[in-house]
């Protein structure tokens, strides 16, 4: 009794064989990055000095503002998608700095802010 298994083929009709797949992942990696960047500058590293210092009482308010919050997720959504090393706590962690910000400024949390 014989088994037959289905031969794979090895040859690749594609232009860049193996490697289409990940010169695509690359190519719109970087693609992507640059367009979140060109969104607003301050999405560029960590984020967590920034932040040590917001909550240090030196404020940044274009840090932690929305357009910051848009560029800032489309560049890690674009960067763990495309299989980049990067870092993940410190882009979140301002993520939600960007959002409790947000946040703050609705009628139901005026109560809770800092009045000086």
């Amino acid at each position: 009794m014989s088994s037959s298994f289905p031969q794979v083929s090895t040859s690749s009709s594609t232009l860049y064989g193996d490697y289409s797949f990940a010169i695509l992942q690359v190519l719109l990696g970087i693609t992507l990055n640059n367009h979140s960047l060109w969104l607003t500058k301050d999405a560029e590293g960590s984020g967590i000095p920034e932040l040590r210092s917001i909550m240090g009482g030196n404020p940044i308010y274009r840090f932690i503002s929305m357009r910051t919050y848009v560029g800032r997720s489309i560049g890690l959504i674009c960067s763990i998608t495309a299989g980049l090393s990067v870092g993940k706590e410190g882009p979140f962690i301002n993520l939600a700095a960007c959002i409790a910000n947000a946040l703050a400024r609705l009628d139901f949390f005026q109560s809770i802010q800092k009045v000086n």
